[in-house]
């Protein structure tokens, strides 16, 4: 497998597929009537919200992490725990707005302030989430050497 694959296409889509799972779980969460009732509305969305935001801390140290441990340089490391925001970034800037413009969605043709603000808790605020958690990952400029194959923990 190339090296290329190993350190940042595995820990990026692993990063991504992750973060995806975690929303989905969230939002079926939100979706259930018996936990909104218990918590108000406006506060369990806020408290779903930060879940998600502490998933994507963990996410982009476990792509970091993946990375590193692949042999990738700082900026594999960097862009694999951030591909879940990027991923989003394309989904905002461009599946979104061609289906607005297909569909004729009346309210985002008709608001575009509030679509372009979108971006901000979808896109922004989990791309710094998850380049927190990959911080510690991000300290040296060297990759770790990758284990081999058959090696003891000891060498």
């Amino acid at each position: 497998m190339k090296n290329r694959v190993r350190s940042f296409w595995i820990p990026a889509l692993a990063s991504f597929g992750l973060v995806s799972a975690l929303l989905l779980t969230f939002t079926t969460i939100a979706a259930q009537s018996h936990y909104l009732v218990t918590v108000s509305a406006g506060q369990g969305l806020w408290l779903l919200y930060a879940g998600w935001l502490v998933a994507h801390m963990a996410s982009g140290a476990f792509a970091a992490l993946l990375s590193r441990r692949a042999g990738g340089s700082r900026w594999d490391r960097t862009l694999s725990s951030l591909f879940p925001a990027f991923a989003m970034l394309g989904i905002w800037g461009g599946v979104i707005p061609l289906s607005a413009i297909v569909q004729r969605n009346a309210y985002v043709l008709k608001h575009p302030f509030y679509y372009a603000f979108g971006i901000f808790p979808w896109v922004v605020v989990p791309g710094i989430a998850l380049l927190t958690g990959a911080l510690p990952f991000l300290r040296t400029g060297e990759a770790i050497e990758p284990r081999r194959a058959g090696g003891s923990l000891i060498d």
